[in-house]
């Protein structure tokens, strides 16, 4: 928190967003300190640095930054994500006992990743369409809302076609991915989503909210109202039941998902860095 008082002529930070400021988040003493920090000494920071067009937004009304001293860099995904064999699939299924045919959910059990709403979506795809072999798995670690969501699905008429995953290991993400018929990730505020990306990558197709979706539009994913869980339910069904639309989507999400690397992220990193050199050099410092 202490960043202003550094010895610098420029201070570079990146915040990818400002939901740390999200009135659902469990109060934490230091993360409460750079909070307030950072809105009362935002002008110290030379250019802050978002994940995304939502993350820049979101920073601007959070932390009162201006536009100019915001720059948008998004962040990119390891090129081990890529299509799992079948095989590869299969052993997942195993070690994991996971069912044949699965939405998929990647996510922590607190309130901005929007859990409860995404389980209750899925039980309303299973009362409007006759699809009795989809089942929804979700990954993630217990937190705020796991009590909660222990409640949904204990008195949930289809609490036996969902299933709650802990800890998956990141060798076995990309299978995960590639296991499962779509992901479902309506994150109702994330800086960058990384799961949906991901996921891309693998040919899966995703079904996203705006704010968990880093400059991606409509037919790359598809992209719903955070708060309707009727349009996350129609969002499911439209794939269940299309099957040309699945393929577009996920053909679509790939390509897109390939636009987001690293090498990308780095030179325009390096590109601010060296626009303070250059204004060093010109002013003699």
């Amino acid at each position: 928190p202490f960043f202003w008082l550094a010895p610098a002529k420029y201070i570079v930070a990146t915040l990818h967003g400002a939901g740390d400021l999200d009135k659902d988040n469990p109060f934490i003493l230091m993360r409460s300190v750079f909070n307030w920090t950072l809105k009362l000494f935002h002008r110290k920071v030379s250019m802050a640095i978002a994940g995304s067009d939502y993350a820049k937004k979101d920073i601007m009304r959070g932390y009162g930054f201006d536009e100019s001293h915001v720059t948008v860099i998004n962040n990119a995904i390891d090129p081990s994500f890529t299509p799992a064999s079948a095989q590869e699939i299969a052993q997942l299924k195993k070690k994991y006992g996971l069912p044949e045919k699965f939405f998929l959910g990647v996510a922590r059990h607190i309130p901005t990743k929007n859990v409860l709403r995404t389980v209750r979506a899925f039980e309303l795809f299973c009362a409007m369409y006759e699809k009795k072999d989809m089942h929804y798995v979700h990954v993630g670690s217990r937190s705020d809302d796991s009590e909660q969501l222990d409640k949904i699905i204990e008195s949930s008429p289809v609490k036996d076609r969902i299933h709650l995953v802990g800890y998956v290991d990141q060798s076995d993400l990309a299978a995960l991915y590639s296991a499962a018929f779509a992901l479902v990730f309506p994150i109702l505020n994330e800086g960058f989503g990384l799961p949906a990306i991901e996921a891309m990558a693998c040919g899966t197709p995703a079904i996203l909210s705006t704010t968990a979706a880093p400059e991606i539009t409509q037919g790359e994913a598809m992209l719903v109202d955070v708060l309707s869980e009727e349009e996350i339910a129609d969002a499911m069904g439209a794939l269940a039941n299309n099957p040309d639309l699945r393929a577009v989507v996920a053909q679509k999400g790939r390509a897109k998902a390939a636009t987001f690397t690293w090498e990308a992220t780095g030179n325009k990193l390096i590109a601010i860095y060296r626009s303070f050199d250059q204004k060093s050099t010109n002013s003699g410092l």
